[in-house]
């Protein structure tokens, strides 16, 4: 569609409408709208509009709009819209928008926003936005914004931000921000902040922050931020901070901080800070810090920082430390310390720690720590640490310590400490470690400790431990310790331990322990300990412990113990303990306790002074006893044991029977008697236990002792239990009294035998007989009566009396054969009158007629005791004289004495008692020359009264004595 006038003119393409005057001159495309005096001209693409005067003129592209007059020249793209007088002149990109009085002249990108007088002009890029007078000018870059008057001048970036009165002049680089007056000019880098009177000139880099009068002159970097008037001249870097009058000045470098007056002036190096008056002059490297007044000049290095006044002079490394006045002077390394006056001078390596007044004076190395007046003059190495007063004077090495006045002389090794008066001198090694007066000179090793008074002369070895007067000379052993006055001497083991004076002489050996005084010489063996004087001698052997003076002399064996003056003499086996002056377990698992104890049997024991033990597995607890059987044992003085597996306890013993017990002082034993049976009245018995093995001994010859206090035994054909007294006594009570019937009976017999029967007597067949009779001291008398029934028959009666025993016989006798002829009666009458009478007279005789053993009872029987006594009463000497004629008469026969009492009293009391009474008789007999094997004493206590107990008369006649 083509209406007005020269409308359509060269017009090419479908459905395009022109309108107006002069509309749509040469419009090529589809859908094309042209409205308005000259409008479209140069038209090319398809649903473009143009309007207005002059609208549209050489447009190229699809769905571009141009409204107003003169808009659109010379537009290349799609959708973009211009509008206003003279807008979007030479806009070259996709959607971009032009408005106001000559917007949007030479506009190149996308989607860039143009708006107000003068806006846009020479923008590149995409989605910038000028707005404002002149805005934008110059600007190249995608989504920036430029506004305000001579906004944007010269901004090359993405999303740059220009704001304020000549603003963002020289801007290039992405999302910067610019406000103020104449802020940012020539600001080169991305997402830079600068704002105030002339902030951020020249300022190259990202993220930079320039605010404040004349802020931010020079700054080449990023993240960089100037605060104050004048702060940040000629900062070069990134994430630098200058913030004060004049701070930063000549900064270059990463994320410097530059605070205070005239603070950081040329500081090059990432990370430094400088802060205070005149901080920071001449610091070079990373993250060192420096305040105060006319802090960290000439600071070369990472990490350094400065404090006080005049600190950090001449300090070259990183992460050093300067602090005081005139502190750091000449220290060149890496983390190193200076504090104090004077600290750090000449100091040279990382790490170094210098405090205190002139301290840390040519110190070279690393972590090296110097502290106090004069301290660690001439140190060379790393972690060394010298602290007092003139400390660590020629100190070579690593982990070094001094510590003290004039510590730490000629200290060469690593990981040493010295610390006391002039200590260390002359220490060379590994972790060694010297403290006191003059302490470790000439240490040579590894882990040596040195302390006291002159202590670690001529120490070599590793892991040594000296302290005291004098200690470790000559040790160049591995982890010896030496402890007290001159200990230490010629120690060439390893882990040996001195403690004492002259402690540890000629130790060869390893993990040796020496205490007192010349204690552990010539000590070769390995894990001995020594204890007191000249203790360890010549020991070779491993595991071996001595205490004493002198002890464990010529010890070769191991796990040995000796204890005392002299103990342990010649040990060539193991496991023996030696306890004592003199005390020797020489032999495998024997034990000496007490002075002079010898223990040479494998598995003896010798407990006491002077025992000698040399039998296997024996033991001797007493003094001094000698054990020389195997498995025997001496409990007691002065035994001697020459058997095998005998047990003797007791004093004097001597024994040469096996298998044997001996017990009590003096005793002794011989061979055991194997007893089979025995033959008694021709009868054979055997015994039980016939064949022993050993005997128990409880005394000697002439020595014998009463085995008291024994239980009964049990008592059978198999039994070999021993049996008590009382079982004895039973046993004697029951053969005693069958002895004295015995008697009784020999003398009942010899009675009865002496009566006879007359010849038969036709007229007196009936006849009586009587007769006495003797054994052995025992009297009794015998009665007979005989009756013939005829001349061939004869019959008989008898007894037999004698202190209540009765005895009967009775008889018949019978004539065998034909009997003699009748002899006719002679009448003898008066002759058998005469004999009866003297029969009759001889009877009133025997009735009257005792016998001795009467008679002596007789005399015993006025023997009579006081109540609950057996004492013998001088009134009795006469009576007791006729007992002693009758046993010197009667030589050679047994007595037997019965002891009697009265019923007062329980049995078991009247049974002593009456013992009593019988052996007071028998000790009378004894001391006037009877032997006393011929006497029998037995108690009949209160059980044979010949009298009544229920009168005092009675009870005085049954406290007696008798003859059996």
């Amino acid at each position: 569609m083509v209406s007005g006038n020269n409308s359509g003119n060269t017009v090419m393409g479908d459905n395009n409408a022109t309108s107006g005057n002069g509309s749509g001159n040469q419009v090529w495309g589809d859908s094309n709208a042209v409205s308005g005096n000259n409008s479209g001209n140069s038209v090319m693409g398809d649903s473009n509009t143009a309007s207005g005067s002059h609208v549209g003129n050489k447009v190229w592209g699809d769905h571009n709009t141009t409204t107003g007059t003169d808009s659109g020249n010379k537009v290349h793209g799609d959708n973009n819209t211009a509008s206003g007088d003279s807008s979007g002149n030479h806009v070259w990109g996709d959607s971009n928008t032009v408005s106001g009085t000559s917007s949007g002249n030479h506009v190149w990108g996308n989607a860039n926003t143009a708006s107000g007088t003068a806006s846009g002009n020479l923008v590149n890029g995409n989605a910038n936005t000028s707005a404002g007078t002149v805005t934008g000018n110059g600007v190249s870059g995608n989504a920036n914004t430029s506004s305000g008057t001579v906004s944007g001048n010269m901004v090359n970036g993405n999303a740059d931000t220009s704001a304020g009165t000549v603003t963002g002049n020289g801007v290039s680089g992405n999302a910067n921000t610019s406000s103020g007056t104449a802020s940012g000019n020539l600001v080169n880098g991305d997402s830079n902040t600068a704002s105030g009177s002339h902030v951020g000139n020249k300022v190259w880099g990202d993220s930079n922050t320039a605010t404040g009068t004349d802020s931010g002159n020079k700054v080449r970097g990023d993240n960089n931020t100037v605060t104050g008037n004048e702060s940040g001249n000629k900062v070069h870097g990134d994430n630098n901070t200058a913030s004060g009058d004049s701070s930063g000045n000549h900064v270059w470098g990463d994320s410097n901080t530059a605070s205070g007056t005239s603070s950081g002036n040329h500081v090059w190096g990432d990370s430094n800070t400088a802060s205070g008056t005149a901080s920071g002059n001449m610091v070079s490297g990373n993250a060192n810090t420096s305040s105060g007044t006319a802090s960290g000049n000439l600071v070369n290095g990472n990490a350094n920082t400065s404090a006080g006044t005049v600190t950090g002079n001449g300090v070259s490394g990183n992460a050093n430390t300067s602090s005081g006045t005139a502190s750091g002077n000449l220290v060149s390394g890496d983390s190193n310390t200076a504090s104090g006056s004077h600290a750090g001078n000449k100091v040279w390596g990382d790490s170094n720690t210098a405090t205190g007044t002139d301290s840390g004076s040519n110190v070279v190395g690393d972590s090296n720590t110097v502290s106090g007046s004069n301290s660690g003059n001439k140190v060379r190495g790393s972690k060394n640490t010298v602290s007092g007063t003139n400390s660590g004077n020629k100190v070579r090495g690593y982990s070094n310590t001094a510590s003290g006045t004039d510590t730490g002389n000629d200290v060469s090794g690593v990981a040493n400490t010295s610390s006391g008066t002039a200590t260390g001198n002359d220490v060379n090694g590994i972790a060694n470690t010297s403290s006191g007066t003059v302490t470790g000179n000439a240490v040579t090793g590894i882990a040596n400790t040195s302390s006291g008074t002159f202590t670690g002369n001529a120490v070599t070895g590793s892991s040594n431990t000296a302290s005291g007067t004098y200690v470790g000379n000559d040790v160049t052993g591995n982890a010896n310790t030496s402890f007290g006055i001159s200990a230490g001497n010629s120690v060439s083991g390893s882990a040996n331990t001195s403690f004492g004076i002259s402690t540890g002489n000629t130790v060869n050996g390893s993990a040796n322990t020496s205490f007192g005084n010349v204690v552990g010489d010539t000590v070769t063996g390995n894990n001995n300990t020594s204890f007191g004087i000249s203790t360890g001698n010549v020991v070779n052997g491993s595991n071996n412990t001595s205490f004493g003076n002198s002890s464990g002399n010529n010890v070769t064996g191991s796990n040995n113990v000796a204890i005392g003056n002299n103990s342990g003499n010649n040990v060539t086996d193991s496991n023996t303990v030696s306890i004592g002056t003199n005390a020797n377990g020489s032999a495998n698992n024997s034990v000496a306790i007490g002075t002079g104890a010898s223990a040479t049997g494998v598995d003896s024991i010798s407990i006491g002074p002077g025992n000698v033990v040399s039998g296997t597995g024996s033991g001797a607890i007493g003094d001094p006893s000698t054990v020389s059987g195997n498995s025997s044992y001496s409990i007691g003085n002065n035994n001697t044991i020459r058997s095998n597996t005998t047990f003797a306890i007791g004093n004097n013993i001597t024994t040469t029977t096996d298998n044997s017990i001996v017990l009590g002082n003096n005793s002794s034993s011989t061979a055991a008697v194997a007893t089979s049976g025995t033959s008694i009245n021709g009868s054979s018995y055997s015994f039980a236990g016939a064949s022993p093995v050993g005997v128990v001994s409880v005394g000697s010859a002439g020595n014998e002792r009463q085995i008291q206090n024994v239980a009964a035994g049990q008592v059978n054909a198999t039994s070999t239990d021993a049996v008590n007294g009382s079982q004895l006594f039973a046993a004697y009570q029951s053969i005693g009294q069958f002895d004295t019937r015995i008697n009784r009976v020999g003398a009942m017999a010899a009675a009865i035998s002496g009566l006879a029967p007359l010849d038969y007597d036709k007229k007196n067949k009936t006849m009586i007989a009587a007769s006495t009779g003797n054994y052995r001291g025992q009297g009794a008398v015998a009665f007979g009566a005989y009756h013939y029934v005829n001349r061939d028959v004869l019959l008989g009666a008898a007894m037999a009396l004698d202190s209540g025993e009765k005895m009967w016989r009775f008889g018949l006798t019978v004539r065998l054969g034909k009997s003699s002829p009748e002899i006719k009666a002679v009448d003898n009458s008066a002759d058998i009158a005469a004999l009866k009478k003297e029969i009759e007279a001889l009877k009133l005789e025997m009735g009257s007629v005792k016998t001795e053993k009467q008679i002596v009872n007789e005399a015993l029987s006025n023997v009579q005791f006081d109540f609950d006594k057996a004492d013998l009463k001088p009134e009795m000497a006469p009576y007791l004289l006729k007992v002693l004629e009758y046993a010197r008469k009667h030589d050679g026969e047994k007595i037997v004495l019965t002891g009697n009492t009265d019923n007062v009293g329980t049995d078991a009391y009247n049974t002593a008692l009456a013992m009593q009474r019988a052996e007071a008789i028998k000790s009378f007999l004894v001391t006037n020359g009877i032997d006393q094997s011929r006497i029998q004493v037995i108690s009949l206590g209160s059980s044979h009264p010949i009298a009544s107990n229920d009168t005092d008369v009675g009870r005085a006649i049954n406290r007696r004595t008798e003859i059996q």
